[in-house]
């Protein structure tokens, strides 16, 4: 729960911002740390690592 607020607060803050944050290592490095390890979980899950895979594929795709 914790993590979502956190995130809720970096997406506030880009959106206020317009989208031009500046954003600290010491700020948002924590965040992101746990960001990996739960997208880490879902690769060791066989419910959840086909569709992980294919979204990260997407995200790669429409970030080009």
């Amino acid at each position: 729960m914790l993590t979502k607020l956190k995130l809720k607060v970096v997406l506030d803050e880009m959106a206020a911002s317009q989208g031009e944050v500046t954003f600290r290592v010491a700020t948002y490095m924590p965040i992101y740390l746990e960001i990996l390890g739960l997208m880490k979980k879902c690769d060791t899950s066989s419910m959840h690592a086909m569709k992980t895979r294919s979204l990260r594929i997407e995200w790669a795709r429409i970030g080009r």
